[in-house]
């Protein structure tokens, strides 16, 4: 057997000297992309989890912020029975004190279990996020259209109460109600919330380089 013919063998197994070898199964040339195991698209993502932890704490603070402010447009009468040591200027009125704001709580306390359970458990888990989230928007979006009422009477109906009927409603008929910081705040932090929950369900955890 003629020497080059006698090497042959060597070169289709490993390839010339100084190139990479190219055969099927020696592996050597792939990218590292290919070499490393793809990514579980239901593995914990812990940072994921305490993005909407965090969030649905900070949806919690803002339930107990000022979501309404209440102002009757005429001076302070001085006509309650007995005088009055509240003065009828603007006054807050606090989400907790209300059904909206209540079902944002629970929705926020609720988000922030799933986020949890997606930073231990699994991503996919904290994709579930989304729900509680819309609860939240629904809730706000029926305070902003239907919170007038109960604005009023939470923060002066004691006050309306103690006054003569034809007075009290006319009082009542000059209250203007105007939405506070916190029903902003919360509103964007549903929509970050919303946010998350949709992301996840696409985002697949990085893997570590080794």
């Amino acid at each position: 057997m003629r020497p080059h013919e006698r090497d042959g063998g060597d070169y289709a197994a490993h390839g010339a000297p100084g190139w990479p070898g190219w055969g099927p199964a020696s592996g050597q040339g792939a990218s590292p992309a290919d070499t490393e195991p793809p990514a579980d698209p239901a593995a914990p993502d812990p940072r994921l989890g305490v993005f909407i932890i965090v969030t649905a704490a900070l949806l919690v603070i803002a339930a107990f912020l000022p979501w309404a402010e209440a102002t009757p447009n005429v001076p302070d009468l001085g006509l309650l029975p007995g005088g009055s040591d509240e003065p009828l200027g603007t006054r807050d009125y606090m989400g907790v004190h209300g059904f909206p704001g209540m079902s944002v709580l629970i929705a926020a306390l609720a988000a922030g279990l799933l986020g949890g359970a997606g930073a231990v458990l699994g991503r996919r888990l904290a994709a579930f996020a989304a729900i509680p989230a819309l609860v939240m928007l629904a809730g706000l979006t029926m305070f902003a259209a239907w919170g007038h009422h109960e604005v009023v009477d939470s923060v002066y109906g004691d006050t309306l109460r103690r006054l003569p009927p034809p007075l009290g409603q006319l009082l009542r008929s000059t209250m203007e109600t105007s939405l506070g910081f916190g029903w902003w705040l919360s509103l964007a932090l549903a929509l970050i919330m919303l946010g998350a929950g949709i992301v996840s369900l696409g985002r697949v955890p990085q893997t570590s380089a080794h």
